[in-house]
């Protein structure tokens, strides 16, 4: 953000309705920043990073903060606080001279991409940008941006012509020259399904390095910025099956040990169309490179509309406790690590399918650490999980930066849903 455009000051939180704090805004935005509709931005509270929008009351302007972030700081209706808020970039000062000239001769383009959010003026300006080696391009995407914005259009659809090659649609997502999934008959292809096979086989899980590219890794990160305030926060005890503890079995037994876990989810139906891990996920080259990895002859998509794919956060405290899964397998991709703990811990081969082996179930369970491998995770890291006999956990996050990942969710059979009642647990809603 540029200092010019900053706005600092104290303010009071004032309670607003379900749980929300409101901060009365003590100048106009429209005069420091140029009118709009509603101005998207980011700053602080307190020094703690918030994202949101500026929006009319009727009375004045007011800037709303949603209730799983004033949990997640400490943050409280009544208390006073130091408010920094820029609008999120890029502004149309910024752009360059090519686009801000199409915009300033539509009106209706410019004031709708005025009211975008950052995630999705990004999205329109790397496409316009992406035709360095193509120049004849630019002029065309510009003019093709400028019509869609003028129509109210905030994403632009993914359908690809010839004039922009064959490449497949999440060619910008994943890093093709090293993990070429979409080229299944090649030997390179070959190559890394033997590799991650291998990897599953010594040690239960593949891990791809890099798979995701930094900007799609960036993006996402922003995206989830956005969508934070619309995360179902869950905090629930749970014995490492899933299951009712079982009083008989004795205080300290696998099934009656209590493990906690809490975290947020941003459901599939809330990750745009065109968010970089949704246009993988919904690939079927991916699908068919997981199953290959697996060894299936065919895996399936989830169908639920809100647990087949999710971006999943954890905040200062969050954790998954110590839990077996109840499938085979999960995949994940990694966003971001928190500033510490957030460790993914396993136990490979705890358990198999006729021995639930609950004397070294229990050992960990009570603080052991023999057989406990520590998992590493870098930003754009792919991973294939078989979670189903090893015993996992991810500790709890410490400091204001959090653990960020999505989780990708296939089955071996079509149409494949939750039931209400799990998606009301981890999702507050049905659907």
């Amino acid at each position: 953000m540029r200092a010019m455009d900053v706005q600092r000051f104290g303010a009071r939180i004032a309670a607003g309705p379900r749980g929300r704090g409101v901060i009365t805004v003590p100048f106009d935005p429209d005069e420091a920043w140029g009118a709009k509709a509603g101005h998207p931005v980011g700053g602080s509270i307190n020094g703690r990073c918030v994202r949101g929008t500026v929006t009319p009351d009727g009375r004045g302007w007011v800037f709303t903060v949603t209730p799983m972030w004033m949990r997640d700081t400490g943050v409280a209706a009544g208390d006073d606080v130091i408010v920094e808020l820029a609008p999120e970039g890029p502004q149309r000062g910024d752009l360059a001279d090519d686009i801000a000239a199409a915009l300033a001769a539509n009106p209706a383009a410019a004031a709708f991409f005025d009211t975008l959010a950052q995630f999705y003026r990004k999205a329109y300006l790397r496409w316009i940008d992406a035709t360095t080696r193509r120049p004849d391009l630019r002029a065309a995407r510009i003019a093709e941006v400028t019509d869609l914005l003028a129509a109210g259009i905030k994403q632009r659809p993914r359908s690809r012509g010839p004039a922009e090659g064959t490449g497949p649609a999440y060619d910008d997502v994943v890093d093709l020259g090293r993990y070429p999934v979409n080229a299944p008959s090649s030997p390179a292809y070959r190559h890394l399904v033997q590799t991650c096979q291998e990897q599953l086989r010594r040690h239960g899980v593949a891990q791809l390095t890099g798979f995701l590219t930094p900007a799609a890794v960036t993006e996402m990160l922003a995206l989830a910025g956005q969508l934070a305030g619309q995360a179902w926060a869950s905090d629930q005890s749970h014995t490492v099956y899933f299951e009712p503890p079982d009083d008989c079995a004795g205080p300290d037994h696998p099934r009656a040990l209590l493990q906690h876990s809490a975290k947020k989810a941003i459901a599939f139906d809330q990750i745009p169309p065109g968010a970089p891990i949704r246009r993988l996920y919904e690939s079927d080259d991916l699908t068919g490179f997981i199953a290959a990895v697996l060894g299936k002859p065919v895996l399936y998509r989830s169908a639920d509309p809100l647990d087949a794919l999710e971006i999943a956060v954890f905040s200062d405290g969050d954790e998954l406790g110590w839990h077996f899964d109840n499938s085979e397998f999960s995949v994940t991709v990694m966003y971001q690590e928190s500033d510490a703990g957030g460790h993914f811990d396993y136990c490979p081969g705890l358990r198999t399918e006729h021995d639930q082996n609950y004397p070294g179930v229990q050992k960990i369970l009570l603080g052991g650490s023999d057989g406990v491998t520590r998992l590493p995770a870098s930003p754009g890291t792919l991973a294939v999980f078989r979670g189903q006999h090893a015993l996992h956990r991810v500790t709890p996050v410490s400091g204001p930066r959090p653990r960020i990942n999505s989780v990708l969710t296939y089955g071996e059979h079509p149409g494949m849903k939750l039931s209400e009642l799990t998606q009301r647990l981890f999702y507050g809603r049905t659907a």
